[in-house]
């Protein structure tokens, strides 16, 4: 009888012991995570580790190593107080609270959020108006930062996307667009002017000597074409500068024009 009832006495002891060894490991585990966790920055992911391994259900002397961390990243994980104002500067409680894309809870009451340390962007979204991102860096042992976002007035833009102001019209005095166009025009055309009168003078003492007078009609016509040449770009230059003092005389009080201006203004000119 006696062996009888030892039986299922050894058996619940045996099972007893199973369970608390196989949750022994899993307490050490837990350790072990949380200290990696630790090393590799993400003090959020350690602490969850810690509490766990600080169970009244681990072992004694392991809850004393994980109670000592869990105090140790407690003092190190930086938090946060998230919160929103309006124009007026009174607080804004429709908020939602995003932290690198993931939503953050207990903003509403102002609560001090833990959030690892290093760099993080914060977007914070009120309903019926555009959201507000902004970029933070949490340091070690940070605590209670204000993060905080400013809502402009109903039909207001937020500051960055306040409209540039148009940029100041241009001051006048200096020398028209026309003139100068008009100007360099001038003086590219003279230029010619003295290129095919020079040809023409040389072609001509050629002629002299060599045929006179008795020249074919072919060497005649290039030296007609250079005189040519020659009066039509002297009456092109004269024309431009004429045009181009027209313009400096006009202009200069006026503030800058764009290029398609002198060209309308000469056109008006011309048919009045």
């Amino acid at each position: 009888m006696r062996a009888r009832a030892t039986v299922p006495l050894l058996c619940f002891t045996l099972a007893l012991f199973a369970s608390e060894s196989a949750h022994a490991a899993e307490c050490v585990k837990e350790s072990e995570l949380g200290t990696t966790a630790r090393e590799n920055g993400q003090l959020r992911e350690a602490r969850k580790h810690f509490v766990a391994c600080a169970a009244e259900t681990c072992t004694k002397a392991l809850r004393v190593d994980c109670a000592r961390w869990l105090e140790e990243v407690d003092a190190s994980l930086p938090t946060v107080v998230f919160g929103a104002k309006d124009a007026s500067g009174a607080d804004v409680f429709d908020i939602h609270v995003y932290v690198d894309g993931e939503p953050v809870e207990g903003q509403d009451q102002g609560k001090a959020v833990g959030l690892d340390p290093g760099p993080h962007t914060v977007r914070i979204v009120r309903t019926g108006a555009e959201s507000i991102e902004q970029k933070i860096l949490l340091r070690v042992g940070e605590k209670n930062r204000a993060v905080l976002a400013t809502f402009p007035a109903s039909g207001e833009t937020s500051p960055k996307e306040q409209p540039k102001p148009p940029p100041p019209p241009a001051e006048g005095g200096g020398i028209s667009t026309g003139a100068i166009i008009f100007g360099a025009v001038g003086v590219l055309a003279l230029g010619s002017f003295g290129y095919f009168a020079v040809s023409g003078a040389n072609e001509k003492s050629r002629l002299r000597g060599q045929c006179a007078p008795a020249c074919t009609d072919e060497e005649i016509d290039t030296l007609r074409t250079s005189y040519i040449a020659a009066d039509v770009s002297l009456a092109v230059g004269l024309v431009s500068l004429g045009i181009a003092a027209y313009f400096f005389l006009t202009d200069r009080p006026a503030k800058a024009a764009t290029l398609i201006d002198p060209y309308q203004r000469f056109a008006r000119t011309i048919w009045k």
